[in-house]
């Protein structure tokens, strides 16, 4: 397993964290995990084997990578929104002297209005925080608490 995560998760999600993923997409890429884990493991596919994807990913010790990215979506956010005023990484994400999304300049496309990165890591922010202001709490406790916060909503969320 040490191997698979080396080679095969490292290069998988290497800077996907600065890009949000829909469900289909996140859903892709949990069964690809879920396909390289049962090759490495010899299990057959379930439709075969009868063996659960849940169940492989405990054998392996493993989470969802969908669950790891947003683990990781969500500590980037908290390293934005703490960097200084002026620092052009977090002017790009939030308005100044705030922690309000920053809404794109120009015209609207035609259309629905797309997901971004930034508003959909800060609604599962928020709700890991159990709140606006509890969220702004919590990013300037210490980073340990952040990573608690983290760890204890992405556990409880399938999304």
């Amino acid at each position: 397993m040490e191997i698979f995560n080396a080679c095969i998760v490292s290069k998988l999600m290497y800077c996907i964290h600065t890009a949000w993923l829909n469900v289909a997409e996140r859903r892709r890429l949990d069964a690809f995990q879920n396909k390289c884990l049962r090759k490495v493991m010899g299990v057959k596919h379930s439709f075969y084997s009868r063996v659960t994807n849940q169940s492989i990913l405990q054998q392996a010790g493993s989470q969802k990578l969908s669950v790891i990215l947003l683990k990781r979506q969500l500590q980037l956010l908290h390293h934005i929104a703490l960097t200084p005023e002026g620092d052009i990484l977090r002017n790009s994400v939030f308005q100044p002297n705030t922690f309000a999304v920053r809404e794109p300049t120009g015209p609207k496309p035609r259309g629905r209005p797309r997901n971004t990165w930034a508003k959909e890591v800060l609604k599962h922010a928020i709700s890991a925080a159990g709140g606006q202001q509890a969220l702004a709490q919590l990013w300037h406790a210490s980073k340990a608490t952040w990573r608690n916060t983290i760890k204890i909503y992405c556990d409880s969320v399938d999304f």
